[in-house]
């Protein structure tokens, strides 16, 4: 069987080349879930799609937002969803050219609010990211 594909769309967010392309599992407060598009370049930011995979927004790639910046090129990128007992959170992991492996995750709903005594005092939307 033959597939027939078509551009949906394009967005230029990047400034230099784009390295790694990854779908996230989005998991919003209340248990709603969904993927969202994240892509990452050779300047060391991390761009997210949030009505790339929404059929409701036409598949758009107009609206981008920076998740987050590495301190370098990053040149892969993967993702995971971590259960903690009733909780789950996404995580990204990034490698760049120095060897470094660094993972991500939300600071409201993610690793980083679970594992320490307070919660971590960003004011982020839900497509940021930051180290853990």
């Amino acid at each position: 069987q033959k597939y027939n594909f078509s551009i949906s769309g394009f967005h230029d967010a990047h400034v230099n080349e784009v390295t790694s392309l990854v779908f996230v599992n989005d998991i919003a407060p209340g248990g709603k879930s969904g993927k969202l598009l994240y892509s990452a370049c050779g300047g060391g930011h991390v761009y997210c799609y949030p009505n790339a995979l929404s059929p409701e927004h036409n598949f758009s790639m107009d609206e981008s937002i920076l998740a987050f910046s590495s301190n370098g090129a990053i040149f892969s990128m993967t993702s995971t969803v971590v259960d903690i007992g009733d909780h789950s959170s996404s995580i990204i992991c990034t490698g760049d050219g120095e060897g470094k492996i660094r993972l991500w995750t939300r600071a409201d709903e993610g690793l980083l609010a679970r594992s320490l005594s307070e919660p971590v005092s960003f004011n982020q939307s839900e497509t940021k990211f930051v180290p853990i």
